[in-house]
């Protein structure tokens, strides 16, 4: 047999096994007794989110599966579902079990690679506990009130904008781009630890990079292969890192001007304690972490439905690890990319609700008021006394969800949930817009009532 022969059948026996191998793992969901929609080889089912609406898709397998099944995305499989005890289980009750993200470090949106995986998202297992660890006491009632009067200023030339529109005039104002000035305001006061002039400036440098940043961000290159292929993610991210610095030789990401004032801030308030400010990027400066405080800590009290002051580690003042320069870094563009669309929609989405219930927007306005009454001022203790707005925020997240496919858990361990078994390293994932809809948990869901979440209804 000659040489040439010899390659013919070695590629044949490689494309057999891995032909095998392949619809071995289009299988693994149905083995472990999740059912669910028969994945294309190569796409899995990605194809059929490309033909319908992802909501009305999932509600179409809720009701044909049940409430757990399972689907691919290319060659990833992912577990779906709207059961109460199962999402229980999932989010809170074995969370030491669930608590990565379905988040491949191989997605990364952000084109500069040192902080491409140096954030909380990315990272899994012991390494995520100790960066959530560290970073837990930035999110504390103590520092968010440190950083509430930023907040009180950025929410003042929201107002001054508004009010200079009236005297202009002008009859309909588009609010969203100033809720977007807004939320951008915010976060770069209080996770760049930068000022910047976004909402009186439409033309800022600051909004200018982050608006360029976001539109890049979305034609990102490899993502689709990765997606298909995962068992050749590792190979084909490493393209993408080679990709990312061969740019950056003729490209300067529009990242660079944000992270190159941050880093100046950080630089600046290592070498000089008197710049220190009560903000979310000095906790994450300031944190660090010993071996017996990690030990401290078990996995539940790092979960979202933890209490943050219960159990608040002490900072060290010496000693201990820290995050570094890129973490941190990392770590302020999470909230960034986090933050920005979410919390400018969510603050458009309540508007537009008031707007349409001039009712439940005198009772908010009442509510506020006592309590202006009350104490003279509105203050970081005072904005927790009002349950009504709460119930109201709730109900508009609810009708509104602002992530309806990113609500998921990776299994650390084989999981057994009535007559079926969650495969280690498979995402649970929750379709947070079906649950919100569905009669099953909601009556009438179709029907903005903020009194679901008021007085005895919120505990229920």
């Amino acid at each position: 047999m000659d040489v040439f022969s010899l390659l013919i059948l070695f590629s044949v026996t490689v494309i057999v096994y891995y032909i095998s191998w392949r619809k071995r793992l289009m299988s693994v969901l149905q083995k472990h007794g999740i059912n669910g929609p028969k994945p294309h080889l190569i796409y899995g089912n990605l194809l059929d989110f490309k033909k319908e609406i992802n909501v009305k898709l999932v509600d179409r397998w809720l009701k044909e599966y049940g409430p757990v099944f399972g689907y691919y995305t290319g060659g990833r499989p992912v577990v779906i579902t709207t059961d109460p005890e199962l999402l229980k289980q999932v989010l809170i009750k074995d969370f030491k079990t669930f608590h990565d993200r379905n988040v491949p470090k191989e997605l990364s949106s952000t084109p500069i690679p040192e902080l491409a995986t140096n954030h909380l998202i990315r990272k899994t297992g012991n390494e995520w506990k100790e960066m959530r660890t560290l970073l837990r006491p930035a999110f504390s009632a103590s520092k968010l009130k440190g950083s509430f009067e930023s907040m009180i200023d950025a929410v003042d030339a929201l107002i001054e904008n508004l009010e200079n529109a009236k005297k202009a005039g002008e009859k309909d104002v588009d609010i969203y781009p100033l809720f977007q000035g807004l939320t951008l305001d915010v976060i770069g006061r209080t996770a760049f630890g930068v000022r910047t002039n976004v909402q009186r400036d439409a033309n800022d440098p600051f909004l200018n990079a982050v608006r360029l940043h976001l539109k890049s961000s979305g034609t990102r290159l490899l993502d689709k292969p990765i997606l298909l292929f995962p068992e050749f993610a590792s190979i084909i991210f490493a393209f993408r890192i080679l990709y990312n610095k061969l740019e950056a030789l003729f490209y300067t990401s529009p990242l660079q001007y944000v992270v190159k004032m941050s880093s100046q801030v950080i630089s600046e308030r290592r070498k000089n304690p008197d710049l220190k400010r009560q903000d979310l990027l000095q906790a994450m400066i300031d944190g660090r972490l010993t071996q017996g405080m990690l030990n401290s800590m078990d996995y539940n009290s790092l979960s979202g439905s933890s209490e943050f002051e219960k159990n608040e580690p002490e900072i060290e003042e010496k000693g201990g690890r820290q995050l570094t320069d890129n973490e941190i870094l990392g770590n302020t563009i999470l909230f960034f990319e986090a933050g920005y669309d979410t919390t400018s929609t969510a603050l458009a989405y309540m508007s537009h609700i008031l707007v349409n219930h001039q009712n439940y927007q005198d009772l908010i306005r009442e509510e506020v008021q006592q309590l202006v009454n009350r104490d003279g001022k509105l203050d970081y203790n005072t904005i927790g006394q009002v349950p009504f707005m709460e119930a109201v925020i709730y109900e508009t997240f609810r009708m509104y969800p602002l992530i309806t496919f990113f609500i998921s858990r990776v299994a650390e361990a084989d999981v057994k949930y009535k007559n079926m078994t969650i495969p280690k390293g498979i995402p649970v994932m929750s379709p947070a817009y079906n649950i919100h809809y569905d009669p099953q948990f909601w009556e009438n869901p179709t029907k903005f009532d903020p009194f679901r979440f008021y007085g005895e209804n919120k505990i229920n």
